[in-house]
Formats: C-alpha cells, sequence, structure tokens
C-alpha cells in the first residue's frame, strides 16, 4: 500500500477536507484553494482529524500547522488531550510565530503522542521543517511487548532507553490500556 494523506481546513469550524487520497496533485489542488479568515476551532479540528484518523491501517500521522489559539471550538483541551493520548497517532505541531501560538499546548500534544513541535521564526523555515518531518516519519522504528497487566482502561506509563549515544529516541510516554469491547450479539 502506498502513503495516503487527508487535507482538513479550518477556522471558526471546520469547513471540509478532502478524502484519503495518494494523488499528490489532488492534495496540492485542495490546499492552493484553502482560505485563511475567521476565527480558530483549533480543538475541533484536531478532534475531527483524529477521528478521521481513528480507524486507519499502518502508521497513522497528523501534521497540525496552527496560526493561533483556540476560539471557536466546542471541544475542549482536556478532550483533545485524552483522545490524543488514546489513539497510535504521532502528532506534529508546527506552530506559526507572530501570532498568539499556544506553545505549551502544542509541545504537550506532539510530546503525549511520539511526534515533534516546531515553532519556525520564519515562513520560509517551513520547508526545512516539513523536511525534518518528511525525514522523521520515514526513519522509524516499530518496538511492541506483551504487558503483564491485563488491559483495566488506565493509561500506562513507558519508557524507552538505548545504550547507544549517537542515538536519539522519541516515543509516546504511555498508552490506553483499554479493554476491548464486547459486542452485543455475545
Amino acid at each position: 500500500t502506498s502513503d495516503q494523506a487527508l487535507v482538513v481546513q479550518f477556522n471558526e469550524s471546520v469547513k471540509s477536507s478532502s478524502e484519503f487520497t495518494d494523488d499528490t496533485d489532488r492534495l496540492d489542488s485542495f490546499i492552493n484553494g484553502i482560505q485563511v479568515w475567521g476565527g480558530t476551532a483549533l480543538y475541533d479540528a484536531v478532534m475531527y482529524s483524529l477521528d478521521r484518523l481513528r480507524d486507519r491501517p499502518g502508521r497513522k500521522a497528523l501534521i497540525l500547522l496552527s496560526d493561533g489559539d483556540d476560539t471557536a471550538s466546542t471541544a475542549g483541551r482536556a478532550q483533545v488531550t485524552a483522545l490524543s493520548k488514546s489513539l497510535e497517532v504521532s502528532i506534529y505541531a508546527v506552530g506559526i510565530q507572530g501570532f498568539d501560538t499556544p506553545r505549551g499546548f502544542l509541545k504537550n500534544l506532539a510530546e503525549d503522542t511520539g511526534g515533534a513541535y516546531y515553532f519556525p521564526g520564519k515562513v520560509n523555515e517551513l520547508i526545512k521543517v516539513f523536511e525534518a518531518i518528511s525525514k522523521d516519519l520515514k526513519n522509524n522504528y516499530l518496538v511492541a511487548y506483551s504487558p503483564k497487566r491485563p488491559a483495566d482502561n488506565t493509561y500506562r506509563k513507558i519508557e524507552v532507553r538505548v545504550s547507544r549515544p549517537e542515538v536519539s529516541v522519541r516515543v509516546r510516554p504511555g498508552y490506553m490500556a483499554a479493554r476491548k469491547r464486547r459486542s452485543r450479539d455475545q
């Protein structure tokens, strides 16, 4: 399977999105049609995006480009944080400076999901930021383990260490040990 992407546009609400596609021309056309105006429903946009990614197969990442704090969402910061911690989606947050960018929220969201955060000083630095994100998404390892305790709907911390000094590790700090839901037919 090939990599696929979805573009979500938002201002005071989530306006529209493309469908998941590997057609870069279609994605580019959608991005070029985005108009910047109105308020910022940052939390709603993240919730919508995470929900769209929830059942997608393979590695999942959300690149969040924000020009300011949330001014219009119905969802709250705590809801966004809880959902982001419960899903296996790495969030890469890019905060545009010059606005009242919620650095703490964006930084925490990225760290909580094993992603990364960037706060470029100038718009022309965005190319380097997106190159770094692309490189990060292409160079990764998957580590799996089976916990001894059964799932109990709690958040569990994890830590990964490496003994090679030239290697850096970025990993989500924990996971939700969710019990599987029983179907109504059982």
